[in-house]
């Protein structure tokens, strides 16, 4: 069963009264006093936003896009939607340009790279988010693959892992080496996938059996199905224009398969707290 805020509550208020709590510019404030009861009965009843993982390369432009994407088709079906990047980011041109809260999600960069810098800032961002929400929502982690080269026992931060594959055997092959050195790390983890590029849907569910039933058979990992976004110039248009599809071109198909991906995305997080 999903999880309110009540139940973790005492993990994070001692952070919420005397640490640091990252603003939508990824800068530090301090709250001034610890909070008020009503302040902490508010945060206990609110759903605390899931956390998700996203391996995506420093160079992989379009994957980015599409996660930034994914984040506005959250916000504008109503829920909390933040992209948490590693600080590497922040001068780098991945993260398209924000202007206040119009695009219904917000972009935070954490203060390293590696994994606990990520975890913290996500947990910060996840608690700060419950505030502003009776939603809930996702926060979603740009994580860097050289970071999962070393994993030991694992991170905290890899509960639940959102994978990009596209249909080229070669890349449903580094999907499937990615997916079992996750799994190797906690079998706790849930690992889903989203195809991308597709022309044909029916292209992308043969390509999803093959890749999860090799998944299963060599490596005992049940992977989970997250839609298909199609090959649209739409998508690559909004990138050079550096605004969301669903806002330059609500009607595209591209449109449309990224708003019915965000909703499985978000109809999981709902059903059960994951992160």
């Amino acid at each position: 069963m999903r999880r309110d805020l009540s139940d973790v509550l005492h993990y994070f208020l001692p952070e919420l009264s005397a640490e640091a709590v990252v603003s939508s510019e990824g800068s530090r404030h301090r709250l001034a006093t610890e909070p008020s009861q009503d302040e902490t009965a508010s945060l206990a009843t609110a759903p605390l936003l899931s956390i998700l993982a996203l391996p995506i390369a420093d160079s992989d432009v379009v994957r980015t896009a599409l996660a930034w994407n994914l984040a506005v088709e959250v916000g504008r079906l109503g829920a909390a939607a933040v992209v948490v990047a590693p600080a590497r980011d922040r001068d780098s041109a991945l993260w398209p340009a924000i202007s206040g809260s119009s695009l219904a999600a917000e972009v935070l960069y954490a203060d390293g790279d590696d994994l606990p810098s990520l975890h913290r800032a996500a947990a910060d961002a996840a608690v700060s988010g419950a505030r502003r929400t009776e939603d809930g929502g996702l926060v979603m982690v740009r994580i860097p693959p050289a970071e999962l080269r070393d994993l030991g026992s694992g991170s905290p931060l890899l509960r639940w892992v959102l994978l990009f594959a596209s249909n080229d055997p070669r890349d449903l092959l580094e999907t499937f080496g990615l997916a079992r050195l996750l799994h190797r790390s906690r079998e706790d983890i849930e690992i889903g996938v989203t195809l991308h590029g597709i022309k044909e849907l029916s292209n992308a569910e043969e390509s999803f059996d093959r890749l999860e039933e090799v998944s299963r058979r060599r490596a005992g990992i049940a992977l989970q199905s997250y839609g298909a976004l199609v090959d649209d110039l739409d998508v690559y248009r909004a990138i050079v224009a550096e605004r969301a599809v669903g806002l330059a071109h609500p009607q595209s198909p591209a449109a449309r398969a990224l708003c019915d991906v965000a909703r499985l995305l978000l109809q999981r997080a709902r059903e059960t707290e994951l992160g």
